[in-house]
């Protein structure tokens, strides 16, 4: 069997090399290993494989801690170094920007890595199965729905694991009063003021016994604020539905970010760490304050973190999202913060952008879309709207390398490009792209 080198990371997570001139894709390599291959799929140009033995172990291979890495398809590089990672992720945004957005030599920082390897995330979603009897939480096997049992995540806050057992006990007791209905358990954590909330979603079926089940946990479990049922009737892969209530206890925690207070309710989006959230906020408050920025839009606001921060150093803002959740978090955390400057709107993402950007007149634009990005007409909004500087915090870099090879055609200049590390031991990477004119 031929010995192949892997010499780098892929966008996907698979470490890469070539035998035969095709380019060979790696599950569970690292950079530097030597191995005997075992092919998985063929194509002319490219094939897939996985180790079949390890020759040489790479000098970027480390230990995994966690007892399910390889068959969990949360994270793919428990394996590689902390070092190998920050590299790959800078590489994945300097290749992306030179292939799709047309960037010569991009000039890119250094991974920066606010938040620890392990022990990060303050958001878990668990789907629940019921197997002999019993209630099993866990996480999907990679791009599959076989679920691989694992209530306790490496990257997780430690919050998280014992509101998931003292959940998974309680559906055990309301067997036969609709506790085998529970589809996700979801548990999200305030980082800052040690709270923590419980989200179970259900489908049609009714769980009688939610009422005492969650009076239960709010009662007997440290630091649980509240409990909440959401209910999503569609059998698709979209976890929560549009209904959530309070079973017991509150609907929301609080977050602390730059000395201010954030309601972060039970399914709406916010930044999955508190270190993260300060990094990211950090970075752009700075930029806009560099001179200060007086009107400043904030598109795909969610709770509202970029909003606030720049209200609180004295901007008048206005936050738009088509999350109607999102917005009533952060209309609840300019109210508490007492910041009369932040506004929010709800409504159709795209369409209330291009409003916002004629009506709001902002002289800067902070943008935080999803991974699909800017929506082309958007785009070409944002390249010929009158603002002097423009933050683009993007979770993909292949879509934000398309959209910057727009947005720099209609004059908008790179000031500080910076591959940010929000989650360890997986292929994603954060990018703070920071533009003017």
């Amino acid at each position: 069997m031929t010995q192949v080198t892997l010499t780098s990371l892929a966008a996907r997570g698979q470490a890469v090399g070539k035998e035969d001139g095709r380019v060979v894709f790696v599950d569970g390599g690292a950079p530097g290993d030597v191995a005997e291959l075992e092919y998985t799929r063929v194509r002319k140009n490219h094939a897939e494989a996985r180790i079949g033995r390890l020759v040489t172990p790479s000098a970027q291979r480390v230990t995994a801690p966690c007892p399910v890495f390889g068959a969990c398809g949360g994270c793919q590089w428990q394996h590689v170094s902390e070092e190998a990672q920050r590299a790959a992720k800078r590489s994945f945004v300097v290749e992306s920007l030179k292939r799709i957005g047309g960037i010569e030599s991009p000039a890119v920082e250094a991974t920066l890595t606010p938040v620890p390897p392990y022990g990060y995330r303050n958001r878990v979603i668990h789907p629940i199965e019921w197997r002999e009897g019993r209630p099993v939480a866990g996480f999907y096997r990679r791009s599959s729905h076989e679920l691989v049992e694992a209530p306790v995540c490496a990257v997780a806050r430690p919050e998280i694991a014992p509101v998931v057992a003292a959940a998974l006990q309680g559906l055990t007791r309301a067997t036969g009063a609709g506790g085998e209905s529970v589809r996700h358990l979801s548990v999200r954590v305030g980082e800052r003021t040690g709270e923590t909330l419980l989200t179970f979603v259900t489908g049609e079926a009714a769980f009688l016994g939610a009422e005492p089940f969650a009076a239960d946990l709010v009662a007997n479990v440290p630091g649980l604020a509240g409990v909440v049922h959401n209910r999503q009737p569609d059998a698709g892969n979209t976890v929560f539905g549009a209904e959530s209530r309070a079973v017991a206890g509150l609907d929301h925690v609080r977050e602390r970010i730059r000395d201010l207070t954030f309601r972060v309710s039970a399914t709406a989006f916010f930044q999955v760490s508190a270190p993260g959230a300060e990094a990211l906020a950090g970075a752009v408050l700075e930029f806009l304050s560099g001179p200060k920025a007086s009107r400043v839009l904030d598109l795909f606001c969610g709770g509202g973190l970029f909003s606030l921060v720049a209200a609180r150093a004295g901007a008048t803002t206005l936050g738009v999202d088509s999350a109607a959740a999102a917005i009533h978090d952060a209309r609840v955390s300019a109210e508490w913060n007492q910041l009369p400057d932040a506004s929010f709107r709800c409504g159709d993402g795209e369409g209330l952008a291009e409003e916002a950007l004629a009506s709001f007149r902002p002289d800067a634009v902070v943008v935080d879309p999803p991974r699909q990005g800017l929506a082309r007409s958007l785009a070409e909004r944002l390249a010929s709207c009158a603002a002097s500087r423009l933050a683009y915090v993007s979770c993909d870099p292949a879509t934000l390398a398309r959209d910057l090879k727009i947005l720099l055609a209609g004059g908008w200049r790179p000031v500080k490009i910076t591959p940010v590390d929000l989650f360890p031991q997986t292929f994603h990477v954060e990018t703070i792209a920071l533009l003017s004119r």
